[in-house]
């Protein structure tokens, strides 16, 4: 029987000096060995910034999902070389007018944003890492909601 799971992380649970990057605590044991199809979401907090850093912040962020699995993720660099990488997709920002000088900015994934991931093998450990890349170049994100959904494959 295919099962799937759901992990709900808040960011206000995770640990870490700054919302870009938190360690999260939780029991991969409930999760049995197998193949799963990796998917996620996530929606942050609505924060107030100038129309200004809008404008000039343009690009999206990319978030790194480190889980205790085995992964087929890989990453280009300058040798040439494709190394594994613990990259999950892009979130993107959504701006809406608030008054004069001002948007309301929001940052988000739905499952349908990025590509699933297959992971595979039996998870150890009890902790995961999200990492959110260029937060700084877009302005600063508040506390998020991430939901990671795991789907068996076989």
């Amino acid at each position: 029987m295919k099962k799937t799971y759901q992990i709900y992380a808040d960011s206000t649970n995770g640990t870490g000096s700054d919302i870009a990057e938190q360690t999260f605590n939780f029991d991969w044991g409930i999760i049995p060995e197998g193949e799963y199809e990796m998917t996620w979401s996530l929606m942050s907090k609505v924060v107030k910034t100038t129309a200004a850093l809008s404008q000039i912040a343009s690009v999206p962020t990319k978030i790194e999902i480190n889980v205790p699995f085995m992964t087929d993720r890989y990453e280009v660099n300058s040798t040439g070389y494709a190394g594994s990488s613990t990259v999950a997709g892009f979130i993107h920002f959504y701006d809406n007018p608030f008054h004069t000088g001002h948007v309301m900015r929001q940052f988000r994934a739905v499952y349908s944003d990025n590509a699933p991931v297959i992971v595979r093998g039996k998870p150890s450990g009890n902790k995961f890492i999200v990492r959110c890349l260029n937060e700084l170049t877009l302005g600063t994100m508040l506390d998020y909601t991430l939901v990671i959904t795991f789907k068996s494959v076989c």
